[in-house]
């Protein structure tokens, strides 16, 4: 289109189609424009430039392309001087990519050498926030016995979390986002993936006594479309935090679920199903379950009775716990017993 009707797109153009190409994790179209871009002497690449091909890259999970943009950066005969959105989108990168030994040694080694020569903040949150991901990410990868390994990571997360991103949380109040709430409670579950039951005093912690930690993370909402319903939402809660809360709820929480759903069924928010990449001969794309919903379905088939979750008629979002397992389950599975069947 562009060279059939003589379009010239300027550099904020160009910019902008990256960043909607790297939305689409479309990297043949993104290239495209790329190569428009370095051989058009009327565009002068910066820095935004940079930051969106790597974009593009990075949630691709493609690290060696990443990493030649990074290199085109640093050339002598046009030096474009990057910054800590940058070395964010690299981490970013080695994380979809599930590098993580990469994205420790660029963020230890890499990046003060960068630095020398380029405006980085090195205790910039944007480039401390990924390393503590890369540790959880450890973490998870770790066999539940290795409890040795897990504590190391753990405590790597902590230093982070408290000296690096939350460094006053120790001496006074202070608000902490909700991905980070869920984080550090995350790392208590899986340096307890062995007992769970073990992380639950560090989670109540977190979640209702810790005086220091401001945050509106909950897994309580109103139905909207009934106000006298009320439901579980995990939607801030990763995969990790969302099976712990059911069985911690399930364990050790029934008296509160009972007042809360009025004796009547359980009733957990998962969202819509959502349409998959693959289309049908009839060009319909292919309906698939909501992830949420799909994660807690897996997670109760691990459990000594396991509980069938039903969608609700009035509400396509809201699925519930089947009554009759649910009692079944309270019936045969004592309070504060672990409800995980034995491997």
């Amino acid at each position: 289109m562009i060279d059939k009707f003589n379009i010239k797109p300027d550099l904020i153009t160009c910019n902008s189609l990256l960043s909607v190409c790297a939305n689409a994790r479309d990297i043949q179209s993104a290239e495209l424009i790329w190569n428009k871009m370095i051989h058009d002497f009327n565009i002068d690449i910066d820095i935004i430039s940079i930051n969106s091909m790597l974009n593009v890259y990075a949630k691709c999970g493609e690290i060696n392309k990443m990493m030649e943009i990074l290199n085109y950066s640093k050339r002598s005969e046009k030096f474009i001087s990057i910054d800590e959105i940058t070395c964010a989108t690299i981490m970013s990168g080695f994380l979809k990519a599930n590098k993580m030994q990469e994205l420790f040694d660029f963020h230890d080694n890499q990046i003060p050498k960068l630095a020398l020569n380029n405006n980085i903040n090195l205790h910039d949150k944007l480039i401390v926030s990924p390393t503590s991901v890369g540790y959880l990410k450890m973490m998870e990868t770790l066999d539940e016995n290795d409890i040795e390994k897990l504590s190391f990571y753990h405590q790597k997360y902590l230093d982070i979390f408290q000296n690096e991103l939350y460094p006053n949380v120790k001496v006074r109040s202070t608000s902490i986002l909700l991905r980070d709430i869920d984080r550090l409670i995350r790392s208590y579950v899986l340096l307890n993936k062995k007992s769970w039951m073990k992380a639950v005093k560090d989670v109540e912690t977190i979640l209702f006594y810790e005086p220091n930690y401001i945050h509106s993370l909950s897994y309580w909402q109103l139905d909207i479309l009934n106000k006298n319903q009320m439901l579980l939402n995990f939607n801030y809660f990763s995969t990790t935090s969302t099976c712990f809360m059911l069985r911690y709820l399930m364990t050790f929480q029934r008296q509160e679920l009972k007042r809360k759903f009025k004796n009547g069924p359980i009733k957990i928010l998962c969202g819509k199903s959502q349409f998959s990449n693959r289309t049908r001969l009839s060009g319909w794309k292919e309906d698939c379950e909501s992830p949420k919903k799909k994660s807690i379905e897996d997670e109760l088939n691990k459990w000594k009775i396991k509980i069938r979750l039903e969608q609700d008629k009035e509400s396509p979002a809201v699925w519930y716990l089947n009554e009759e397992d649910v009692q079944l389950f309270f019936e045969t599975v004592l309070p504060c017993e672990d409800c995980l069947r034995v491997k």
